[in-house]
């Protein structure tokens, strides 16, 4: 299991009915508290205004057969709940002018930028509190219920 994994310019090739199990099995491979940092194409990118082959809201058929997908803000964390992954900070909307000297032409290209976090399990939490303030603190801020312990007489 990994604690960081790098996802850029991926998600978008892949069909959106699969987008999710595809973030499902990423975020498997991610220890529990592990990042996954998350980059690709948003909605009014330079690509997408070029008028290739529209597939579907969003999604089009580029000229060498690839789909690409463009992302809103909403729609990636939309997909990160699903997954069950949680957002670390918000979700960032990148636009990028480029200005192609040779030819005399200026573009936009717009990105999507986000953190997200396999969230770490109760048992996890206490283990991970326990080591750095005390085993009692740690069954305060988990709750000893939740992990179904109880206390002896």
């Amino acid at each position: 299991n990994a604690d960081v994994a790098i996802m850029v310019f991926t998600l978008s090739a892949i069909a959106p009915e699969h987008q999710v199990g595809v973030l499902r099995s990423l975020k498997s491979s991610l220890k529990p508290g592990g990042v996954l940092c998350f980059r690709d194409r948003a909605l009014y990118d330079l690509t997408m205004l070029r008028g290739t082959s529209r597939l579907g809201e969003r999604t089009y058929s580029r000229s060498d057969g690839t789909l690409a997908h463009y992302f809103t803000e909403d729609e990636v964390e939309r997909l990160a709940c699903e997954a069950g992954l949680e957002l670390v900070g918000p979700i960032e909307y990148h636009t990028v002018r480029m200005h192609n000297r040779r030819k005399g032409v200026s573009a936009s290209r717009c990105f999507i930028h986000a953190k997200l976090r396999r969230p770490r399990t109760a048992l996890e939490l206490v283990r991970h509190h326990a080591a750095s303030v005390g085993i009692g603190m740690a069954l305060c801020v988990v709750g000893a219920g939740a992990l179904g312990w109880r206390r002896r007489r």
